[in-house]
């Protein structure tokens, strides 16, 4: 999965790109330390997705991972 950009501040919105997922499935998009789902995606016929979500205003600043 690419996470762009890697780096952004709380409120922002970035886009998630992931690919080998069940084709026409949707994909649920949960932003980790702490888990807060932050959206959903629908991959097309190949089980790959494009989605842009925006992080929490209430994000911690540090390390964080999206998860699909």
């Amino acid at each position: 999965m690419i996470v762009d950009p890697s780096a952004v501040e709380a409120g922002k919105t970035i886009t998630v790109r992931g690919t080998g997922f069940a084709p026409e499935s949707t994909v649920t998009l949960t932003l980790h330390s702490e888990p807060v789902e932050v959206g959903t995606a629908t991959t097309d016929e190949n089980g790959d997705f494009t989605a842009t979500v925006t992080v929490p205003a209430t994000t911690e600043a540090g390390d964080h991972t999206v998860v699909a």
